[in-house]
This record gives structure tokens, sequence and C-alpha cells, in this order.
């Protein structure tokens, strides 16, 4: 009797109070269910638990009331002697051997459970080292073959009819995902992650429940996976909220009403994670929650909503090949990764490795430094210092301080903001992903939610986020560590004059030339590093392919690099938009001519006057009463900034969108072309 603890353990807590019952029915599906989790084979759980069965008709249960066999030759016990059970005839009489059927798909749905429950708890195993999220050759080639297969509505229709019929395959085999299978998900991780010495939550949404700082951590980054809108994690939803209008249960009231946010969504994208089975649908690979992305399909910026209708779940590293981008710019960049050769592939690897060993010997080497009490350079050396290596001098700067004391390494900049009183101040802005957001001043409303406009430069203000400090606190640090920008060269090194770290030379000139010297050497030893070695052995294989005319994907790039420069002088981007407006000289709008309904039994005749009543109110919506239309365009220059380049503005312009879709189009189109010059298949 393997695991004989667990499995009684994981069977007591499911059924619930007052313990388990071994003549209820419901008890008796749950144990297996148990067995079958902790190992069980399925021959073995139905003997087991056949044998428990038999074993509650002979404990007193009459035969005609449990459906159970009487013993051979005999009649059922006396009704005296049924009192001995603890179970009345409402609980007993469904006691059944589960049909074979139902035995394998307890047995999937367990499997299913353990194999979930480790998928997700999986840290994630791609680091944040250079190279650790590309796109592998065999990926490349799956993601290809995926848009080139949503490229066409029949060939994304299809698409869509295997993924629904493989979810739905998914469901008959494993059973609907409801809220009881998350419920125990969510039992599970915390079983797993925080042990049976946990400590119970005694309030928020963990309240009754085990947690641990583990289990917090998954917490957290599964109910803000995929970057939501900061009021769909944040509160609790009205504890009136009723099914909007158009819904089958209109009026009704909503099953979250009144619940956290954030645990809502914990929930949703559990649930979708596991009616996908963990398979990514491009790769077709079951991939770990922690090494997917959650993807909106329709992006938040473009109308998209937050929620599970609108998720897609995909390997990370895809999901950041394809970063803002759409088809064809995708394909046309999958096509320098599909073009390089395998000496091309090696040199990436190469360059990858070799970037994180200089980068983790920079900080080391500084870390040295600064415990020699020998890190105050000149001023003269840090601008002789690549941007890297002032980076470095800053992370083991940070490594021997408090937080507080620490150089941001987060591209900051400051914005004039006015108050109320007509105080000009100066205010931090996060030029992060998250939007520019102004640092907030506690106890003045007046910038609460401000923002700088990328565009114009403005100070706006966002009433979303103006309506308290800790809105617009939050909004900011989210801002601040959405990773933004990195400082410049010059602004870390201000930063790191600013905290009194450089001297100058006449003042400590034994310390200069001992950083410089050690500098020197250490620039040496990475120079000669077995991975530098790597790395140039990769690069000359590269250089001899293209000396003896093999074809390689960078010899490609060039040639296509090159038709795309004369194709930008041939069709520059655009510099004005059309815009629709109302027509000034259109009159009254246009009066429907509609006939008369005819008999609704001639079906024909009533076809002919629904299309003509359609096409007349559509008439009425595009002319007057003269036929003049009722829109007209108007053209409008596009936003340039101080340097006659477009601005943000101007590339979201639905013209600049065109152009720039026609572009990815011509550059796929020469990449498709070079393939077909070079090795002879069709485009």
């Amino acid at each position: 009797m393997n695991n004989w603890n667990n499995i009684l353990k994981d069977f007591a807590h499911k059924c619930g109070d007052g313990g388990p019952d071994m003549t209820n029915p419901r008890h008796l599906a749950l144990l297996r269910e148990s067995l079958i989790k902790f190992g069980w084979k399925e021959n073995a759980t139905n003997e087991f638990v056949g044998n428990l069965r038999e074993a509650a008709c002979k404990v007193g249960q009459n035969p005609d009331d449990t459906g159970c066999e009487p013993a051979s030759g005999g009649k059922g016990k006396d009704k005296k002697d049924k009192n001995k059970s603890s179970v009345g005839k409402s609980e007993s009489a469904d006691i059944k051997q589960p049909t074979k059927e139902q035995s394998t798909k307890e047995s999937k749905k367990a499997k299913r459970m353990e194999r979930m429950v480790g998928l997700i708890s999986r840290e994630k195993s791609i680091s944040d080292e250079a190279g650790s999220s590309s796109l592998s050759d065999e990926d490349a080639r799956k993601y290809s073959d995926y848009l080139e297969t949503i490229n066409t509505p029949e060939g994304f229709d299809a698409w869509v009819k295997e993924e629904r019929e493989r979810r739905q395959k998914e469901e008959d085999d494993h059973g609907t995902v409801d809220d009881k299978t998350i419920d125990e998900l969510d039992e599970n991780l915390r079983e797993e992650l925080c042990g049976k010495d946990a400590k119970i939550s005694t309030r928020g949404a963990h309240k009754g429940k085990k947690t641990c700082p583990e289990f917090k951590k998954l917490y957290e980054s599964i109910a803000t996976k995929g970057g939501p809108p900061d009021n769909a994690v944040t509160g609790n939803y009205p504890a009136d909220m009723v099914y909007p209008e158009g819904h089958s249960k209109s009026g009704q009231p909503h099953p979250n009403a009144g619940k956290s946010k954030k645990d809502v969504r914990y929930k949703n994208v559990l649930k979708s994670y596991l009616e996908t089975g963990g398979v990514c649908p491009i790769t077709k690979e079951v991939v770990p929650l922690q090494d997917m992305q959650l993807d909106h399909i329709v992006s938040l910026n473009n109308g998209g909503k937050d929620e599970p209708g609108n998720w897609m779940f995909t390997k990370s590293n895809i999901n950041q090949f394809k970063s803002a981008k759409e088809n064809p710019a995708i394909q046309a960049d999958l096509e320098e990764v599909l073009n390089m050769t395998d000496e091309e592939w090696e040199t990436k690897e190469a360059e990858d490795k070799f970037k994180n060993y200089k980068k983790n010997e920079q900080r080391e080497f500084w870390k040295s430094q600064f415990a020699k009490g020998a890190a105050h350079p000149t001023e003269e050396q840090l601008n002789k210092m690549s941007k890297d290596e002032v980076d470095a001098f800053i992370y083991a700067y940070n490594e021997t301080v408090s937080e507080d004391e620490q150089i941001s390494r987060y591209g900051t900049q400051k914005k004039e903001v006015t108050l109320k009183n007509g105080e000009k101040i100066q205010l931090t802005y996060a030029r992060g992903e998250g939007g520019n957001a102004i640092q907030p001043i506690d106890g003045k409303p007046e910038t609460y939610g401000l923002y700088v406009d990328e565009d114009t430069g403005e100070v706006k203000q966002n009433p979303e986020f103006a309506k308290s400090y800790k809105a617009a606190s939050k909004k900011y640090k989210s801002a601040r560590g959405s990773g933004g920008r990195g400082k410049t060269k010059k602004d870390s090194i201000d930063a790191i004059k600013k905290k009194g770290l450089v001297t100058k030379l006449k003042d400590d000139k034994a310390t200069n030339e001992t950083v410089d010297k050690a500098l020197k050497e250490h620039r040496g030893e990475v120079s000669d590093s077995p991975e530098k070695e790597r790395l140039d052995t990769a690069k000359e294989k590269v250089k001899k392919l293209e000396k003896d005319g093999k074809i390689t994907g960078g010899v490609m790039k060039k040639k296509v690099d090159t038709q795309m420069k004369q194709w930008d002088k041939d069709n520059p981007p655009p510099t004005e938009s059309t815009k629709e407006i109302d027509n000034p000289e259109a009159g009254e709008p246009y009066e429907p001519k509609i006939p008369p309904k005819p008999d609704e039994s001639d079906k024909e005749a009533m076809y002919n006057w629904e299309k003509t009543k359609e096409r007349e109110e559509r008439k009425a919506t595009l002319i007057d009463k003269d036929g003049k239309p009722l829109k007209t365009t108007k053209k409008e220059k596009l936003p340039v900034g101080k340097d006659d380049k477009l601005t943000k503005a101007g590339k979201r312009s639905r013209a600049y969108k065109d152009w720039e879709k026609k572009r990815d189009k011509q550059e796929y189109h020469y990449y498709r072309k070079e393939f077909y010059d070079t090795f002879g298949q069709e485009v």
C-alpha cells in the first residue's frame, strides 16, 4: 500500500467534515480518485473499492434497499440489523460498481490534476540572460508554418476548427474544467508549495486556506499574467453586480459579485490554461505555465478586452519575438531566422554566451574593486568605459549599500509641474512601458495620475489614477518597474558623480592608476577567454562560407536590405492622412422609399421586400435627398517632431499603418524571392 498515509489524508480532506463513510457512494468515488492520484493501478483500484462495497453490503444493508447482491443461496439481513449501518436508504441505495469507462475517466482526471500541479508550480526555466528567450530554429519553423496557415480566411477557419476539436477531446477525456476543478487545483498547488505545516490565512482571498511566500509569489504571477490593466486586479467587484444587457441571464446576480478582482482573474487564468491542456497552439508542445505568456488576441491598446475569450497562451520566446508586431512584419523577421546556416546559429549562441560571460565578469571586477576600496575612478576613466562597463560599476556599487542608497538604473527624467498655489516644481517621471507616469506627491491631489504625453511632451492627467495617492503611486511604480529604458551612459555617469564616487586625478593619483591597471588587465582576460575564442572561431566559419560563395542568412539579409533601401526611396512614408467629415454641401438625408410589406406567406416576395428595405435604409445613411454624399474626406498633415520625422501619434495613423504593412509585405516578398533564386523553390 504505497503512499497509504497520503492517500488517507487526501481522501479525508475531500470528504470534508464528518470523516469518511465507506457506505457513502460519493465517498467511494472520492477514494477511487485518491488511490489513482497516488499511483494505484486501475485494476487494483477497482478490486479494492469493490471489496469495500461488498463489505458495506455485509454490514447489514438489505439487498432490496441497496442493490447489493444477496449472499449465495441466502436472503438479506433482518431489518433490525440494518440499524448497524450509519447510512440510511437515500445514501446507500446507489452504491454501485463504476463502469470501466467511468473508472478510466476518473483515472485520467486524477492524472491531469497531478500533471497540471507540476506544470503550474514549476519555476520559470527561461532566464534573463542574453539569448535565453531567443527563437530556436524549430520554433521559428513552427511559428512560420502557423502564420502561413492563418494568413487566409480558409486557413484560419481550419486552424480554429482543429484547435476546438483538440480542446473538445481534452474535455471529453478529462471532464469539464469547472469551479470545483479549479478549487481542487488551487488546494493542490498550496499543498505542493506550502507543505503540511503551512499556516492558514485568516483574511483576504486566502482566508481559510494554506498560504506561504512561495504560493503567494505564484498566485501574484498568475493573477497578473499578460499585464492586465490595474482596474482588472484591484479591489472587488460590486456587491450588486448583475449580468449585462444582451446576456441570456441579463439582470440576474453575477457569480463574481463582491469577489476580489485579483482572485477571480487568478482562477480564470488557471481555468484557461487547463482548458488548453497546457499546450501551446503554435508549437503543439506541452509547456509549463511560467514558460508561457498570456497574449491578448486583440491587443488592449486596440480595443481588446482582458477576458478569457480574448486570451491565448503561447511559449514565451514566441510571444517575445512577436512583440507588438503583426503580419507580415513577423514573417519577414522570421525569414531572417529561418535562413540562418548552422554556422550562423553557432555564432549566435557563442555571442550570447560571451555577452553573458562579459557582463558577469564586469560585475565581479567592480565588486572586487569596491571590496578593496579602490573603486573611485576619475570622470575621464568613466567616459572611456563602455556603457556596459558603467552599468556594471553601478550594479556592483548597489550590491554594497542599502536599497535607499542605491543608484537607480531606470531611465527617469524630470518634468516641471505647476501646483495649485502656482508653485512650479520638478517631478520625476518613469520612461518605461507603463506610460511615462509622474511620481505623485502625497497630499497634493493635483499631482495624482499625471503623465507625460509621448508625442507632445505635455503633462496630462489620467482620471483613472487621479482618485487617490495610492492609485497614482502604484501606477508610477508599475511604470518604473516595467522595464524599461535603461539610462544613457551620460545619465549614469552623472548619477555616479552625484553619489561622490568619482575622484580627480590630482586627488588620488595612486588609486586612479591602480584602477586603470586593473581594468586593463580585466579587459585582457575577457578578450583572451575561451568564450571569446569560441565566438571568434564561429565567426571565422561564417566568413569562410561567404568567401567560398555560399549563401548565408547574413548574405541574404544584406541583399534584402539593399532592395529595401531603394524601395524606401521610391515609396516614402506618408505625410498626410484622410479624415472622414460631414459634407457641408449635403442637405436633408435621403428618405427611404420602402414599398408596402407583402404577405409573409409569399417567401419570394418577402425576400425581395427585405432586400429593398435594407438597400433603401442604407442609402439614407450615405446620401441626401438630392443624391449628394453625406460624408466627405479631409486631408490632414501628420504630426512631425523637431527632426521633421513623424511622431508616435503620426505613426499610429491609419495612413502610416497601411504604408508600414505594405512595406512589410514587400520585405517578406524580397526574402522569399531571394530564397527562390538561391534554392529554386517556389515562393
